[in-house]
């Protein structure tokens, strides 16, 4: 059964940004990338969260985000990146594809917080993906879902999360969140020694002017555990049959 916590973890996220997200470090930064067309911005933050609000993204009139990461307490556990998005639009004209990509970068220095201006612009999207060292493990599960409520019933959201270069996509749904369950999997091959990458992309498609809505995405990286091979299987079998006569002969019954 999906959930809908799409506005409490909104409101969670965007306090956390508006505190500073705790003490983390300057290694740990976030970069979105906000396309709607012909206008494009972009937000910063140095820390594992990050709050952005705009009213100056083309045909939509508002748009409202956060998005939050582990990377600075990053564990064997596994990895994460979420996003939740808040859109409106009075109506008119017609709206483009609107996509919200979120990524993990190495830090930039002397960016200040919040959008991106000026000369800063290049040096944000010019920053190299930062690189999760936990789950330190050969092959990633990686999962990517996504889920939203509207006013209507008209577009589709989708959830595109990247690791290492790979891509996985969750199922398209529509936008009112009345759709089937959009979560997906895939493996994706690691170096443990380097260490890999996270980025998610909302991507919100054939939206109807007018609309109101929320957008809830997550991507999760966590390492495979492996399957026991044939021989371990073919082990374990012969260990139980051992077990097994052991048993019978310690309580088989004394000859008469």
């Amino acid at each position: 059964m999906k959930q809908r916590l799409i506005c409490p973890l909104l409101a969670a996220t965007a306090l956390w940004a508006a505190l500073g997200g705790g003490a983390t470090p300057a290694s740990a930064a976030i970069r979105v990338v906000i396309d709607a067309g012909s206008t494009t911005q972009v937000f910063y933050s140095s820390g594992d969260a990050i709050g952005y609000f705009t009213t100056t993204l083309g045909n939509f009139d508002v748009a409202i985000g956060s998005a939050l990461t582990n990377f600075t307490t990053q564990s064997q556990s596994g990895a994460s990146l979420g996003q939740s998005l808040l859109i409106s639009d009075a109506g008119g004209a017609a709206l483009p594809t609107l996509t919200v990509t979120t990524s993990v970068i190495n830090a930039v220095g002397g960016v200040p917080d919040g959008l991106v201006t000026g000369g800063n612009i290049a040096l944000v999207t010019g920053a190299g993906l930062a690189r999760f060292t936990l789950p330190n493990a050969a092959d990633l599960v990686v999962g990517s879902d996504i889920d939203g409520n509207s006013n209507l019933a008209t577009g589709t959201i989708r959830n595109n999360t990247t690791v290492n270069g790979s891509l996985v996509a969750s199922l398209a749904i529509p936008i009112d969140g009345l759709g089937p369950d959009a979560q997906q999997t895939g493996i994706v091959s690691n170096n443990p020694a380097v260490g890999f990458t996270l980025v998610s992309q909302i991507v919100l498609t054939g939206a109807s002017p007018g609309i109101m809505g929320s957008i809830s995405a997550s991507s999760n990286v966590s390492a495979l555990v492996p399957e026991p091979g044939p021989l371990v299987l073919w082990g374990l079998g012969a260990l139980g049959i051992v077990v097994a006569a052991a048993r019978r002969r310690f309580t088989a019954p004394a000859a008469g």
